[in-house]
């Protein structure tokens, strides 16, 4: 009777065994769903008795429910953050260019297209690959995010239009 928060005729309500059985669940859908009962089961039961000892029944479900939410929203946030930190091996921020983005683009579609070591590129990989990594490293001189369509654009072979002129071109041949 101690933990008994409150008594219906048909039966009693004790949060500290509603705890026990919510930390028995591992699912957090099953562990709200079942607080979420409780909690109506006690508001549209007719109450005879209630411990004036022990706090509100239904309150303590909410805070709970509140409790469980809270730290699932957490628990979400924190895996993400550690995800993205993960998934990229190092964090770093994007490197801003001071050159037109066609020119940046362009040392790309050399390395891919026109130079080749072996008969290989010295860059090899797909177009959706070196639009990720374009996008995901570099933002304009301004700081403005760069478009994939646009860079999608420039490394398409037919799109000569859209890779600076010859006299702005970046020579990478010169270098290597």
């Amino acid at each position: 009777m101690q933990y008994v928060n409150a008594e219906c005729e048909k039966r009693y309500f004790s949060f500290k065994e509603t705890k026990q059985k919510v930390e028995e669940l591992k699912d957090y859908t099953d562990k709200i769903m079942f607080l979420t009962k409780e909690k109506f089961d006690y508001e549209q039961a007719s109450i005879d008795f209630i411990n004036p000892k022990l706090p509100d029944y239904s309150n303590q479900c909410q805070k709970e429910i509140d409790q469980i939410q809270h730290l699932n929203r957490l628990t979400n946030e924190f895996s993400v953050e550690q995800m993205n930190k993960n998934k990229n091996g190092m964090p770093f921020n994007k490197l801003k260019i001071n050159c037109n983005i066609n020119q940046l683009v362009d040392i790309f579609y050399q390395l891919h297209r026109e130079l080749f070591t072996d008969g290989k590129p010295i860059i090899d990989g797909n177009i959706n690959d070196f639009v990720a990594v374009i996008v995901n490293s570099f933002v304009d001189k301004d700081g403005r995010e760069l478009s994939p369509e646009t860079v999608k654009t420039m490394l398409t072979p037919s799109k000569t239009d859209k890779r600076p002129k010859p006299h702005k071109r970046i020579d990478i041949d010169k270098m290597l």
